[in-house]
């Protein structure tokens, strides 16, 4: 199951990657993100927060199933996140866990730069 989740994280992490090309500002990297988010049927957005930093809400999961067998697939989204939107991730809310929905605190590596 770990080599599946490697090869398939692997392949997403590659797209999200591509999907994100050059030195993009953050908010275009957070709009391009949830849209591609939303494409793989995720019902992504995002929200300003008062302090700052951005709420990234995914609505549905379409891995639900899969990713609760193995916790590797949520473990890579958050990696992804962080490398693909150069900022700080931390999840606030996980469907796993009981929650309607997952939402990640997105915290902008320069907050002058949000």
């Amino acid at each position: 199951m770990e080599a599946y989740i490697g090869r398939e994280t692997g392949h997403r992490h590659h797209q999200h990657r591509e999907h994100q090309q050059g030195e993009l500002p953050p908010g275009q990297r957070r709009r391009r993100l949830v849209a591609l988010r939303s494409r793989e049927g995720y019902m992504a957005d995002y929200h300003p927060q008062e302090d700052g930093s951005y709420l990234l809400v995914e609505n549905h999961c379409p891995i639900c199933a899969a990713a609760a067998s193995c916790q590797g697939f949520c473990r890579s989204e958050l990696a992804v996140f962080r490398e693909v939107l150069q900022a700080g991730v931390e999840r606030s809310e996980h469907i796993l866990a009981g929650a309607r929905r997952c939402a990640y605190r997105i915290t902008p590596a320069d907050a002058g730069a949000v």
